[in-house]
């Protein structure tokens, strides 16, 4: 199977929703606006560069954001600890089926909301099309008196 951008982000989506199921997980949206009871996870980068063998080199550059809801009182420390939490599930993850080590992560807690930063790397394989096969060619000899 191949691992698309679009494939990244639903599993990553899954993961966060799977772990915290209190939480409503949702993706980029076009109107700007987040649930309250909600975590936002955002693809915010992908570059890829390309390697020796057909290979490139994919980075993912996400963002967690973790508003509190409004009308709540959220001691700054839930959020310190959310991230603690957050940082535990997200040292290594898998994308279908393969384990990648997340790189880079580190939050800060600003305007009462929790923002949670990482980096995923790894490396993708060109699918190149298969050349068509010569077929087999029959020889025969004879011999001449």
């Amino acid at each position: 199977m191949t691992v698309t951008a679009n494939s990244v982000r639903e599993d990553m989506i899954r993961l966060l929703a799977n772990h915290f199921p209190h939480l409503i997980v949702v993706g980029e949206s076009s109107q700007g606006t987040v649930n309250p009871k909600s975590m936002l996870l955002e693809l915010k980068t992908m570059s890829q560069t390309a390697m020796l063998g057909g290979y490139s080199s994919r980075t993912h550059t996400f963002g967690i954001t973790y508003p509190v809801p409004a009308g709540t009182e959220v001691a700054i420390a839930e959020l310190h600890d959310l991230a603690e939490d957050l940082y535990e599930l997200l040292g290594q993850v898998e994308i279908e089926g393969t384990r990648y080590r997340m790189s880079d992560l580190k939050h800060e807690v600003r305007e009462g909301k929790l923002h949670f930063a990482m980096q995923m790397v790894m490396r993708v394989k060109r699918v190149e099309p298969q050349a068509p096969r010569m077929g087999v060619i029959e020889q025969k000899a004879v011999m001449i008196k």
